[in-house]
């Protein structure tokens, strides 16, 4: 495991992301560095669609809520906490 019970309270983490069907996450912000990797399916933001194999780069201080129609796998990093908004 790789989260902040490892890391500290503001510390980084990571996860592998599983969106089933029309999933959505709220909108939130990025105090830090997100990456996201694009496993297999397709997730969506506001600033388009991404397949697999794609790397999504949200950097400090961007809000975004992302969504995947069709459903998605991917990996994702956080340098540190999303704050939901």
């Amino acid at each position: 495991m790789y989260t902040v019970a490892q890391t500290g309270e503001d510390g980084p983490a990571a996860a592998v992301m599983h969106y089933l069907p029309g999933a959505k996450a709220p909108s939130h912000l990025h105090p830090g560095f997100e990456l996201i990797y694009a496993l297999s399916g397709e997730l969506e933001t506001d600033d388009g669609v991404y397949a697999a194999g794609s790397l999504l780069v949200m950097p400090p201080n961007s809000v975004h809520a992302p969504r995947s129609p069709k459903g998605c796998v991917g990996l994702v990093v956080w340098e540190r906490p999303v704050q939901v908004v």
